[in-house]
């Protein structure tokens, strides 16, 4: 699987990386898993890092195919995503994904987050934090 991923029940963290060629299946799968996760995410956060994917197979049409998991993460109770994207490419297809997954209102104001830099997971929700703060 292009998508290993763990969830930290101390921290309340989703960590994810994708690796090698990421597809959209990858994706969907992914999501549908941690939507069948018999954990409390409430209040968790998503960290995806994107550092080792070579490609990431998504276009901006078949990205839409994500939008009824992304719902069911908020109700879930996932309260964030953060995209870590070091290259300008994963950068570029987490901005489009993100424009994408906007178009549903709650985890965060226009969808996922991006940040260029690793943020280490003690330093997240802080990050986090900091980031709304601004925002408002």
């Amino acid at each position: 699987m292009a998508i290993q991923y763990h969830f930290n029940r101390d921290l309340k963290i989703l960590f994810a990386k994708g690796v090698g060629i990421v597809s959209l299946d990858d994706l969907l799968r992914y999501g549908k898993e941690v939507l069948n996760m018999d954990e409390d995410l409430t209040g968790s956060v998503e960290y995806v890092d994107l550092s080792e994917a070579t490609d990431i197979t998504v276009s901006y049409h078949s990205a839409q195919q994500m939008l009824n998991i992304y719902q069911g993460w908020m109700e879930r109770g996932i309260k964030a995503s953060i995209l870590y994207t070091p290259s300008d490419f994963s950068y570029g297809i987490a901005r489009m994904i993100s424009a994408v997954l906007s178009s549903v209102a709650g985890i965060s104001p226009g969808g996922p987050l991006i940040t260029r830099t690793p943020i280490p997971p003690e330093n997240l929700k802080s990050w986090l934090a900091g980031r709304n703060e601004a925002g408002s």
